[in-house]
């Protein structure tokens, strides 16, 4: 049977004047192993 692995949308977590790898940090703080990267 496959495996689902839960992530978040990084533009969840992510504001404006903070930096990707806070972001980054923040989802996992928050228990996320996964994230999509929204890098415009």
């Amino acid at each position: 049977m496959a495996q689902i692995y839960l992530g978040v949308n990084l533009e969840y977590v992510r504001h404006d004047d903070k930096p990707f790898e806070w972001g980054v940090e923040k989802a996992a703080e928050l228990g996320y192993d996964y994230v999509e990267p929204m890098v415009h």
